[in-house]
């Protein structure tokens, strides 16, 4: 009995560890389960961003006419917006600004009371002192903002006089760019000017097919020429390299934003002309021999109708020319015959 007894207890204290352990077990997973379910729920945290660069800038402050005048100045656009919520003025900056507002107080003491840069730089704010309209005006790398007093009549003040000629320059300077780019694009699919080659005896003419509108400029050096024109153009060289003349090594073109030109390589020195006609500007490379076979051309005398055979004039004028054989010492002197010696006997077979 006490064997059976023991036996029965052995077991009920078997079974009880398995219980407890299988319950610990299933209170561990669902608290794992939670954990996790936890962890899902959270939102995400944010990616980490670089930190953006405060843009430096200067303040200054002036107070003449009757209204104060706030200038941000940088080397950069300066890009705000303005708030007024009360008495104070919020004036936020698209990228960060790194500026020292302490002395606006000082400077602006009749309207503004107390000023501050927030610490990320994103704003200033300012207390102001009495009533005032907020006019903000961008140009360039310069923010104007003017506190008008409740007292202002008329339209805000202008700008400077030297910032308006400025952003007048800068649009006239755009507007070129625009127009030198436009060009540049139209040259690309304009075909190109074909450059027209003729041969001489004595020089190559090379004619280039451009308006009157073009300005050409022609750079002489010792071994090259450089046409420059006023106009982004593209040429056809294909005519010109494909025969070059005596002296001249190469040719080739270079087409530029608003401009272009084409160059001339010469190997040894020759004789040009460059002028401007109603076909185009036109270009002449003596040949080497080309004077002096033009010379010899212009001094060779003419032949007459008989090959070999000289004309009258040149007969003429070299008898005229051609002297006389002069008379040699050693021949003897020619003794006229006196009429006496003469035979008064006629000759036979005369009568």
């Amino acid at each position: 009995m006490a064997c059976a007894r023991t036996i029965r207890s052995l077991v009920a204290l078997g079974l009880s560890r398995h219980v407890w352990r299988r319950a610990g077990q299933a209170k561990a997973g669902a608290r794992l389960l939670a954990l996790l379910t936890a962890l899902l729920a959270l939102p995400a945290l944010p990616a980490a961003t670089a930190p953006v660069t405060a843009l430096k800038a200067t303040l200054s402050v002036t107070t003449n006419d009757g209204y104060a005048r706030l200038v941000f100045s940088s080397n950069e656009y300066i890009e705000a917006t303005t708030k007024t919520s009360g008495h104070v003025l919020i004036i936020s900056f698209k990228q960060p600004i790194d500026v020292s507002v302490d002395r606006l107080p000082e400077l602006a003491a009749d309207y503004v009371g107390a000023a501050r840069r927030d610490p990320d730089g994103a704003a200033i704010r300012l207390a102001l002192s009495q009533n005032l309209t907020v006019n903000m005006m961008g140009a360039g790398e310069k923010l104007f903002i003017d506190l008008l007093p409740s007292s202002w009549t008329g339209p805000p003040p202008a700008l400077p006089m030297d910032v308006v000629n400025e952003l007048a320059k800068r649009a006239r300077d755009a507007e070129r760019q625009l127009q030198r780019e436009r060009q540049l694009t139209q040259a690309k699919y304009v075909a190109p000017i074909r450059v027209h080659v003729a041969s001489m005896p004595t020089f190559t003419r090379y004619v280039f097919d451009v308006t009157g509108k073009t300005a050409v400029a022609a750079d002489r050096s010792k071994d090259r020429l450089v046409l420059n024109f006023s106009a982004p153009l593209t040429f056809d060289l294909a005519d010109a390299q494909a025969a070059l003349p005596a002296g001249v090594e190469g040719i080739n073109s270079e087409l530029e934003t608003d401009s272009s030109l084409v160059r001339f390589v010469f190997g040894t020195s020759v004789d040009l002309r460059t002028f401007r006609d109603e076909s185009g500007y036109v270009v002449d490379v003596v040949k080497p021999d080309g004077s002096a076979a033009s010379a010899a051309q212009a001094t060779a005398p003419a032949k007459s109708g008989n090959e070999g055979t000289p004309s009258p004039e040149a007969a003429a004028a070299v008898a005229w020319v051609a002297p006389k054989k002069p008379m040699l010492l050693t021949d003897p002197p020619h003794t006229p015959m006196p009429l006496t010696d003469l035979p008064t006997t006629p000759y036979p077979g005369l009568v």
